[in-house]
């Protein structure tokens, strides 16, 4: 199946991208990128980096592209540390996925998105019964590294781990979703037990 990300290159869409690639139904990845990225272009045959200057326009020759895409990973916008300017969120965080998302209903297709622009995005879908939203809350994002306890990221009931998140979004995106709304307890339990079953496999 086909599968659309964005921000590839940033803190959760690098994570995302490692999940996307180990997950054996996503046979095709489209990258939407500003630049080339030659790097994580060559990383896998089935991923293909789709150069867009402008987020907000989808012409027609990129339709056959777009057609049977199954879901959107959205990733593009700001982190926890390097937060979206204040002049740029409407448009990074609420145009940009919206644009992408009446490109792909244009397209007849049905992607689950993952942005800010939760009530017009839920709108979309409630309109277009090929067009499927799927809004995710997850809090404070850390390093798969990071040095917090568990017992404080679960005390918190904000955070979660970017390898949790991403695993979650993935799954989501891939197996779909019956709720519009997914919170971070169950991104994090969710999460969490891919990850551990992803380790017994590859033991």
């Amino acid at each position: 199946m086909k599968y659309i990300l964005t921000g590839t290159s940033g803190f959760i869409g690098t994570e995302i991208l490692t999940h996307c690639l180990s997950n054996p139904l996503i046979t095709s990845l489209l990258i939407l990128s500003r630049r080339p990225l030659p790097d994580i272009a060559c990383l896998a045959p089935i991923i293909k980096v789709i150069v867009r200057e402008n987020f907000l326009e989808y012409p027609e020759s990129l339709k056959s592209e777009l057609t049977g895409v199954k879901a959107v990973l959205w990733a593009l916008g700001g982190s926890n540390s390097n937060p979206t300017p204040k002049g740029k969120c409407d448009e990074v965080e609420i145009q940009y996925p919206l644009a992408l998302a009446k490109a792909l209903i244009e397209a007849s297709k049905s992607p689950a998105e993952h942005g800010l622009a939760e009530t017009k995005l839920l709108k979309l879908a409630e309109e277009n019964g090929n067009f499927e939203a799927v809004v995710v809350k997850c809090g404070y994002v850390l390093k798969k590294e990071s040095s917090v306890p568990e017992i404080l990221v679960e005390a918190s009931k904000n955070v979660i781990r970017v390898d949790e998140l991403a695993a979650a979004m993935v799954e989501l995106a891939v197996m779909g979703s019956r709720s519009q709304t997914i919170g971070i307890a169950e991104l994090r339990s969710m999460g969490k037990r891919l990850l551990k079953e992803r380790k017994e496999r590859d033991k």
